[in-house]
């Protein structure tokens, strides 16, 4: 789940924070991880680390090879 790391409404602008951030914090807070994918990575990520992560799988030209479980 891609989450804005930059401030989308008027209360994140004025705590200069964002949903991740507070996502991040509220994990923090109450001494809970991060949730992970089956693969182990984050599940929970940057929305701004979307195109970074999609390349790798769009660098495999042919689409019956892409195998998103890495993802």
């Amino acid at each position: 789940m891609y989450c804005p790391d930059v401030a989308v409404s008027l209360d994140q602008v004025n705590s200069k924070t964002s949903t991740y951030e507070q996502v991040v914090d509220f994990h923090a807070s109450n001494g809970t991880n991060m949730p992970l994918n089956i693969n182990g990575k984050p599940f929970i990520r940057k929305l701004t680390d979307l195109a970074g992560d999609l390349q790798p799988l769009l660098d495999i030209k042919s689409v019956q090879k892409r195998f998103t479980v890495d993802f």
